[in-house]
């Protein structure tokens, strides 16, 4: 899904609407595992376009943009069976937040006393 919101992005960034309009739906597809549909031939032929340029490598769920005889996994979504944490960035702002709590419950316990 990565590669084809990076497919989106670029699009939207040439300004080809179609293309990005195209490229969500192939992610809304990919979701929702349905084969979206548009009244638009040209959204439409590009996202049977990015759809048929999908693969599951057979190690879950995984789908890729390139083509399994090349021997190149381009994306790779994690399946549910590996393990995931969240990023550094996240557990910083989790920390500041908890010590802004702690700061304000401390304070608010000292104007008391």
């Amino acid at each position: 899904m990565g590669q084809l919101a990076r497919e989106g992005i670029v699009a939207a960034a040439h300004g080809d609407e179609d293309g990005a309009i195209a490229a969500n739906g192939a992610i809304w597809g990919f979701e929702y595992k349905v084969h979206p549909t548009s009244p638009n031939a040209i959204i439409q032929k590009d996202i049977d376009a990015f759809l048929s340029n999908t693969h599951d490598d057979g190690r879950g769920w995984a789908m890729g943009l390139v083509d399994p005889s090349q021997g190149i996994q381009a994306q790779i979504l994690p399946s549910a069976a590996l393990p995931t944490a969240p990023e550094t960035s996240t557990w910083v702002m989790l920390t500041i937040g908890l010590l802004a709590m702690a700061g304000k419950i401390v304070h608010r316990n000292a104007v008391r006393a």
